[in-house]
């Protein structure tokens, strides 16, 4: 049987356009979820246990997705309006280094090996 996902509160963000949010990850260690603020082009963070807003990264334009590799505690944050992925510290969240991805970055979990990897693409070269 399919699982079910349930609304259990609504969480209070920070002042920001109005617009879509993206793909979020948990990073499993603290808990804490990072979600890509698509208008705002930061990606947010929440803290998943006690459901509160801890922080805003700034510096994702047309922020697109997040996505924790946990078992090398990096955040990649796919930066669409600047081409680029943010890669950030998911323990103090700083932003470690930018990373060039070509235009419209965008982006999904896979494999290698038995490792979460990111794989980045330009939307004009995606094919599927």
């Amino acid at each position: 049987m399919a699982s079910k996902l349930a609304l259990r509160q609504y969480i209070s963000l920070p002042p920001h356009p109005a617009g879509d949010f993206d793909h979020g990850d948990v990073y499993l260690e603290s808990g804490r979820v990072f979600v890509a603020n698509t208008a705002a082009g930061t990606v947010e963070l929440i803290d998943g246990e006690h459901l509160r807003h801890l922080t805003t990264i700034p510096g994702c334009p047309e922020a697109s997705g997040v996505l924790c590799a946990q078992e090398d505690a990096l955040l990649f944050a796919a930066a669409r309006g600047a081409g680029k992925l943010l890669v950030i510290d998911p323990t103090t969240n700083a932003v470690r280094e930018w990373l060039r991805s070509g235009r419209n970055p965008t982006g999904w979990p896979g494999t290698n090996a038995g490792s979460t990897c990111w794989w980045p693409m330009s939307r004009r070269t995606r094919r599927g």
